[in-house]
């Protein structure tokens, strides 16, 4: 595995409540990010952005000129942690990250 560290990542959040036919009450947490991942032959600028909602995440993470889906889970001490796929010229490899708001981390499955 390799381990790749983000920095500069906090942009947005958004909240809006909604409610179903049977009457719950849910709240639907929007979140994006820019980020810049730091790789032997430099700096990569990208965003990540999701939604939440009862703890389940679904959004998007663009890198490398390519716009990829990401599903995960956001804990309620606001541990981040999904997965995915890099799309980059050469091959497509898949990842698993980690983060909360002190560091970012992701270890990417070769």
């Amino acid at each position: 595995y390799i381990v790749i560290k983000f920095s500069d990542f906090f942009d947005y959040t958004n909240i809006d409540k909604s409610t179903d036919i049977s009457g719950k009450e849910s709240l639907m947490i929007t979140k994006q990010y820019k980020i810049i991942m730091t790789v032997p032959l430099g700096k990569r600028y990208g965003t990540l952005a999701f939604t939440e909602s009862d703890g389940a995440i679904k959004g998007t993470m663009s890198l490398f000129g390519k716009t990829e889906p990401i599903e995960g889970t956001l804990s309620n001490d606001g541990e981040v942690e999904f997965s995915g796929i890099f799309c980059t010229l050469i091959r497509n490899i898949p990842f698993n990250c980690i983060f909360n708001r002190s560091e970012v981390l992701i270890v990417i499955l070769v």
